[in-house]
């Protein structure tokens, strides 16, 4: 009996060595390696996706230095965020940090925890027709002309 349980363990004796990753280890390696892949790269799309953001609505400019997600935590954070508005202005961020509580995801909801934002600057200024411009952005409370 125990010479069996060892030629399983080494090979068949022909010479040939029986295959370590089987087709059964295939399909769950390839799922890990895409979930370590996708904890890997969210922090970088989500810091593409918010300079798109600010270049879409009208930015000239828009720098994000560095965002850090923790799905574990539900722990959000950016860093150094640089942003020159459409209109005369800015808005300068050093630091934004979010704890969320993912669980509310579940429920189709976000809910936020907690926030902390250090070393916020932004321009606020009064435009025409009393619109209200943060950081060279319109924030509204003014009338509009068009639709909406």
């Amino acid at each position: 009996m125990g010479s069996e349980n060892l030629e399983k363990a080494v090979g068949d004796g022909t010479g040939k060595k029986k295959k370590f990753l089987s087709r059964k280890w295939i399909i769950p390696a390839a799922l890990f390696v895409t979930v370590i892949l996708i904890l890997v790269l969210l922090p970088f799309a989500m810091e593409l996706g918010a300079e798109r953001f600010f270049l879409k609505h009208g930015a000239r400019y828009a720098r994000i230095m560095n965002v850090d997600f923790n799905p574990f935590l539900g722990r959000l954070a950016v860093f150094g965020v640089e942003v020159a508005g459409p209109e005369d202005g800015g808005l300068e961020l050093e630091r934004l940090e979010t704890r969320l509580d993912l669980w509310s995801l579940f429920r189709k909801r976000i809910h936020v925890v907690q926030t902390e934002v250090v070393g916020l600057k932004a321009d606020i200024r009064l435009g025409k027709d009393d619109m209200l411009f943060v950081g060279g952005f319109p924030a509204g409370g003014g009338r509009r002309s068009g639709p909406p």
